[in-house]
C-alpha cells in the first residue's frame, strides 16, 4: 500500500519535538492528533475512520475505532483498535472519559494500521502507567455473556 508507505515517511521524517512528538523516560512517542493528520493528508476522502461506544457506566467506558480505505471500488476495513477508560482513573477522565477513550481507540486503530511512530503506546497511557494508574474497579467483572455478540464487528 503505496499510501501507508507515504504515512510512515512522513511520521519518520518528524523531528523527535513537540508539537508532534512528546518524550516520556527518553522516548518520544507521535501524537494520536499527529497520526491522524498525516493519515488525512495522506488518504484524504478515500480514508475514514468511524468509531463504536461499546459501553459507557459510571465506572468506565470502551469504545472500538475502525479505519476504512476506499480502494477497489468499495470501503475496506484495514484496521481497528479498542480502548478503556476507568472515569475515576486520572483527573481527565472524571471529566472527559468518553472523549479520551475516543482518542486512546482512533490511536490504537492507527497504531494497528503501521502507523505508531516508534512507541505503540499513546503518550497519555504511558504518563498514566507512570503515575500509577489504579487498578480496575472489581464491582463490575466481565462475563462472557456481558460482552455484546457484535463487540468484534
Amino acid at each position: 500500500m503505496e499510501r501507508l508507505d507515504r504515512c510512515l515517511k512522513k511520521i519518520g521524517e518528524l523531528p523527535n519535538e513537540s508539537p508532534h512528538k512528546v518524550n516520556i523516560k527518553g522516548k518520544w512517542y507521535t501524537t494520536v492528533a499527529t497520526r491522524l493528520e498525516i493519515f488525512r493528508q495522506v488518504f484524504g476522502t478515500e480514508g475514514k475512520i468511524t468509531q463504536k461506544l461499546v459501553t459507557a457506566d459510571l465506572e468506565r467506558v470502551v469504545m472500538k475505532a475502525n479505519v476504512f480505505v476506499y480502494q477497489n471500488d468499495r470501503w475496506e476495513k484495514v484496521a481497528d483498535g479498542f480502548a478503556e477508560e476507568f472515569r475515576e482513573a486520572s483527573p481527565v477522565n472524571r471529566n472527559s472519559a468518553v472523549e479520551n477513550c475516543s482518542t486512546s481507540c482512533i490511536g490504537r486503530a492507527l497504531a494497528n494500521l503501521g502507523l505508531h511512530g516508534s512507541e505503540f503506546a499513546s503518550a497519555f497511557e504511558v504518563q498514566n502507567a507512570i503515575e500509577r494508574k489504579p487498578s480496575a474497579p472489581k464491582s463490575n467483572q466481565f462475563t462472557k455473556q456481558s460482552i455484546p455478540k457484535d463487540f468484534l464487528s
